[in-house]
């Protein structure tokens, strides 16, 4: 299993890597509970470390060239740590609405993953 400190570095190399990109959009989702305010942020139990935004070119008939985006989520994983019930249910909910998710456990697992989101190749 992986540590909290290797999570977390790891997930900071991989959100440089991807902001170091013009066609990438990269959000931290940090979640929890604020025992003082009693409620939960985030985006929800089970979601991604990671939210992407990928530019996509596209010709719309009649139209110029324009610019879209494709969201998905990342799953970072370290050591041999594997997903937990909840982040497994968010995935299938995710990929059910035909969303990308996608588990990496490298900047090169995370940089491959935006082409298979640009690509719309959803595992």
């Amino acid at each position: 299993m992986g540590s909290s400190r290797e999570h977390k570095n790891l997930k900071n190399r991989i959100r440089i890597a991807l902001g170091e990109r013009n066609d990438v959009l990269v959000h931290n989702n940090e979640g929890g509970f604020d025992p003082v305010h009693k409620i939960r942020y985030g985006l929800g139990k089970g979601s991604g470390d990671l939210l992407i935004e990928v530019a996509i070119n596209v010709t719309i008939e009649h139209e110029t060239d324009c610019t879209v985006a494709r969201s998905g989520y990342l799953e970072i994983k370290t050591g041999n740590a594997t997903q937990d019930k909840d982040q497994k249910q968010w995935a299938r909910k995710v990929r059910s609405y035909g969303g990308f998710y996608a588990v990496v456990h490298s900047v090169e697992e995370a940089l491959d993953a935006v082409k298979r989101c640009r690509k719309g190749e959803y595992e």
